[in-house]
């Protein structure tokens, strides 16, 4: 990937999704989200997911999902096995700039 990457928008979903996620961090403080800019990049765990990355984030899983959704947005979800080998999901991300420093502040 080239270091300008390639720049989406949610347009007025951009919006309505860090409202979401500010909803959600009121009414449950361990839940966390993050994001870059101008809604570029968005990250988010809930306290389900957090506590299993805490018991079970020895190996991480990262599944990229393009064009799967209306905005046309890739869609990141972290995920893993639990002791029963059954998948876990850790946090997931909206990447609306796919440049080389996006990925690493993923990571």
């Amino acid at each position: 990937m080239s270091s300008g990457g390639r720049h989406r928008t949610l347009g007025g979903g951009g919006q309505q999704m860090l409202d979401y996620l500010k909803r959600m961090q009121a009414e449950n403080p361990a839940f966390f989200y993050a994001f870059q800019g101008d809604n570029i990049n968005i990250f988010w765990a809930d306290e389900t997911s957090r506590m299993n990355y805490n018991y079970f984030g020895d190996t991480v899983k990262l599944d990229m999902f393009y064009m799967m959704n209306n905005y046309k947005v890739p869609f990141a979800a972290f995920t893993g096995l639990n002791h029963h080998r059954q998948p876990v999901l850790f946090g997931c991300a909206l990447l609306l700039n796919e440049s080389d420093s996006t990925f690493v502040r993923l990571f």
